[in-house]
């Protein structure tokens, strides 16, 4: 997915999207790989993006949750966040960024 409308573009592919058998709903997933002593940490800002970029490009389709499934050896973890954090978390570094750059 790309959005053109700044500077430079930002683009991203999502893993994927789950739909619940029973609900419909959809959740957006990440898929993240842990060694043995790793530690799971906060990727709600990539998913913002993800969000932000999958309603320019398919505003159609509605994000309910989103999702990260670690894979460690010998066992599979799972965190959980709303759309809204994730979009804030995101809004919040793309504003510093844009803040950042040099006036032309």
């Amino acid at each position: 997915m790309v959005d053109l409308d700044f500077v430079g573009g930002i683009g991203g592919s999502a893993d994927c999207i789950i739909r619940h058998k029973e609900t419909g709903r959809l959740v957006l997933a990440d898929l993240k790989t842990l060694s043995a002593s790793g530690r799971k940490r906060n990727v709600s800002l990539q998913l913002g993006g993800y969000l932000s970029l999958l309603s320019k490009c398919r505003p159609e389709i509605k994000i309910h949750k989103c999702m990260v499934i670690w894979s460690k050896p010998n066992e599979v973890l799972t965190t959980s966040y709303t759309t809204e954090e994730c979009l804030s978390a995101f809004e919040k570094q793309k504003k510093l960024f844009f803040e950042t750059l040099p006036k032309i």
